[in-house]
């Protein structure tokens, strides 16, 4: 399965985009094996969600990166 065909697949179950912050921009693979756990799992895709709450405030303040 390609990003894009995991992407539709997530909108067509959820009627919204996965939320890809960019934490697996070098594996591609890793993105949408992630995305179709969380099909699967039955729960919205957001990378936001695997960050701590001290990267999340940093992400929040532009200050975290990927």
């Amino acid at each position: 399965m390609t990003l894009n065909e995991a992407i539709e697949k997530h909108y067509k179950k959820f009627k919204i985009n996965p939320y890809i912050i960019g934490m697996f921009w070098d594996s591609r693979d890793t993105e949408i094996n992630n995305i179709e756990k969380a099909i699967k799992d039955d729960i919205p895709y957001n990378e936001f969600f695997l960050l701590s709450k001290e990267q999340q405030h940093s992400f929040d303040n532009s200050k975290f990166v990927f």
